[in-house]
């Protein structure tokens, strides 16, 4: 019967979480179809111009050389280094083959997108992908297309570019990595996921004592100080105040992703120049101990609050 009791009354107090959680962060809906343009080659831009006329006709000129050393006449040569020249650019054109690259990174987007919020599982996703025709009676909020391009590097890598557009304040967001076709996606979508499922200040937080609402440090977001006090003087000239343990604690319980801020083993600094040493495991030991008995860092992070 306890165990029952205790179950019953978890899931209660993760249905307030969620519906708390939901309630205070907002919801994005984004059209699930994303259209990626092909941009300039890099590849070709960065070859062409990295050498001057002199010294790529000096390079055809020992290329010729070699062939005609291994018996090839001065035609035959010139044939075969067109011909050579001639299969890269065909090769180059059917690897970057618009149709087959765009879906490509259209769908590896959608399942790196998805696999991190899999693994993250917050208790409120913040960021849905909607199909437009099957489900018009959604809202979107957000559009997205892509552009992409062949690496300078001329190594297989792509380097691709997501613009994301607000639909309700008119604002676009990008965001761009390189490397290989099958994981340049992946860090884009780890951006995005960043972007709109991380918890955003102001936002509201229930504790055991109340409701406080967070309202971030100077950067807007979570910070660090070389002293807590710097800290502490900041969100009393914004008319808040630093956190208290509790409220550090039930912050921790939803964590980044779910509208509250990870302790994540860091040192959190509190008024009167104490902090909250997060990476104490210790039931018997105290986590908040005065500055001056922290000597490993100085690095204090924090938010301020206010009642």
């Amino acid at each position: 019967m306890k165990s029952k009791v205790s179950i019953l009354m978890m899931s209660f107090i993760v249905s307030i979480l969620t519906s708390f959680a939901q309630a205070n962060q907002p919801i994005y809906q984004m059209a699930s179809k994303i259209p990626f343009f092909r941009g300039a080659n890099l590849c070709a831009y960065q070859d062409a111009f990295s050498q001057t006329r002199t010294e790529y006709l000096r390079e055809m000129v020992q290329l010729a050389q070699g062939l005609m050393m291994t018996g090839a006449y001065g035609a035959e040569a010139q044939a075969m280094l067109q011909e050579f020249s001639q299969q890269y650019d065909r090769n180059q054109a059917f690897a970057s083959r618009h149709d087959q690259l765009s879906l490509t990174l259209e769908s590896t987007f959608k399942a790196y997108l998805s696999q991190i919020e899999r693994s993250i599982n917050p208790l409120v996703t913040r960021l849905n992908l909607v199909d437009v025709s099957a489900q018009a009676s959604l809202p979107v909020h957000l559009i997205a297309y892509g552009v992409y391009s062949l690496a300078p590097n001329c190594r297989g890598d792509i380097q691709v570019t997501l613009h994301i557009i607000s639909l309700t304040t008119h604002k676009e967001i990008s965001f761009i990595s390189q490397g290989l076709p099958k994981n340049v996606m992946g860090s884009i979508a780890s951006q995005v996921y960043t972007q709109y499922q991380r918890t955003q200040f102001p936002t509201q937080l229930q504790t055991n004592r109340g409701t406080v609402q967070l309202i971030g440090a100077a950067n807007g977001n979570v910070a660090f100080v070389s002293d807590p006090r710097q800290a502490q003087a900041y969100c009393e000239a914004k008319g808040a105040r630093l956190p208290e343990d509790y409220e550090l604690e039930a912050a921790d319980v939803l964590g980044d992703w779910s509208g509250g801020v990870s302790l994540n083993d860091k040192i959190w600094a509190l008024k009167n120049n104490y902090v909250y040493a997060s990476y104490i495991k210790s039931a018997v030991q105290s986590r908040i101990v005065h500055r001056s008995q922290i000597s490993s860092t100085n690095q204090f992070y924090y938010y301020c609050v206010k009642n």
